[in-house]
């Protein structure tokens, strides 16, 4: 009886149940359809560029430097400013996008050593890449070597998140894997695209207090929304952490949250005025806000094993 019943089961399983026609539903829809989700799309160039998209919008990376320097929310206009064709390989500071400043800003390095350091320069390896329905994130790593050892003689890892969901958010993680501590300034050198530099307005410094270089005087609050203006060099203490650029002729404002700073800089250059990288109308369409630690009195210590964290998060709002 158990040998007849074993042998219309195994009938079964091989001539009913596992037969070869293929029966497809009516209703044509995909789990990404249903859950209102766009087909994600990540690709890599040969020039090292790394441009992501998903529902949320897209952004452009450049794996030399870990530069994020396209973003662009979905139905809005571009976020951040880039020169025209930028060239991720020059020495020299490149004005693009967010740039990565890292172990010292300005020339807070070693005697000799080259301005906003060496991180920026570097080609990062890609880590991770991670695609949900909310958020597609990409790892970014550098750790230290040959070349770096000679340039800063710590040992290292770097690891660059960079979330895009319903905001832009990069966060740049120091692990010290040496035996002894280090010191870092380091920042976001971020630029964002504006109308006109001369009608945008900045909020969140009601209240913080003045750094040296922006009224003569250290420790002289400012006082209600900062009026913006080609020109402008100003160093903040970094308040709350969080600030609004209401910019009228693009009818948007553009957020941005920061943490792991001590100081907020703001910076455009003269009117009319151009350098080698800048076109002659780029001065009115750019401003610079950077969440960083700049100075080597305020610099980061970072202990063996341990870590530290700046982090930034940024997204364009429809004023109307």
């Amino acid at each position: 009886m158990k040998k007849c019943l074993f042998g219309v089961i195994l009938s079964s399983l091989m001539f009913g149940c596992c037969n070869n026609d293929v029966y497809v539903h009516p209703d044509s829809r995909t789990y990404a359809d249903l859950v209102g989700r766009e087909a994600a799309v990540i690709k890599q160039t040969k020039d090292d560029i790394v441009m992501l998209k998903n529902k949320y919008g897209e952004i452009k990376v450049s794996l030399i430097g870990a530069n994020v320097f396209s973003y662009i929310p979905k139905g809005g206009e571009e976020v951040l400013f880039s020169v025209k064709n930028p060239d991720f390989t020059m020495k020299d500071f490149l004005h693009a996008g967010i740039p990565v400043v890292w172990p010292w800003f300005n020339m807070n390095g070693e005697a000799g050593s080259t301005i906003h350091a060496f991180a920026r320069q570097l080609r990062w390896k890609v880590a991770k890449k991670e695609m949900t329905d909310e958020v597609f994130r990409l790892v970014l790593e550098l750790e230290s070597n040959s070349d770096t050892l000679r340039l800063w003689p710590y040992k290292f890892k770097l690891v660059y998140t960079i979330e895009l969901s319903q905001s832009l958010t990069v966060s740049l993680r120091t692990k010290n894997t040496d035996d002894v501590p280090f010191f870092i300034t380091e920042g976001y050198h971020s630029y964002f695209k504006v109308s006109d530099v001369n009608s945008v307005v900045l909020r969140g410094l009601d209240g913080v207090l003045n750094d040296a270089i922006a009224c003569g005087a250290w420790n002289k609050p400012f006082k209600g929304d900062l009026k913006f203006h080609a020109g402008e060099g100003r160093v903040f203490f970094p308040g709350r952490g969080e600030y609004v650029l209401f910019d009228e002729g693009m009818n948007r404002a553009i957020t941005l949250a920061a943490r792991g700073h001590k100081k907020l800089i703001l910076w455009s250059i003269p009117q009319k005025a151009s350098s080698g990288q800048f076109g002659p109308d780029d001065w009115k369409h750019f401003v610079c806000l950077e969440p960083s630690t700049i100075s080597r009195e305020a610099q980061v210590k970072v202990l063996p094993n341990r870590e530290h964290e700046l982090r930034m998060t940024i997204k364009a709002v429809p004023l109307k």
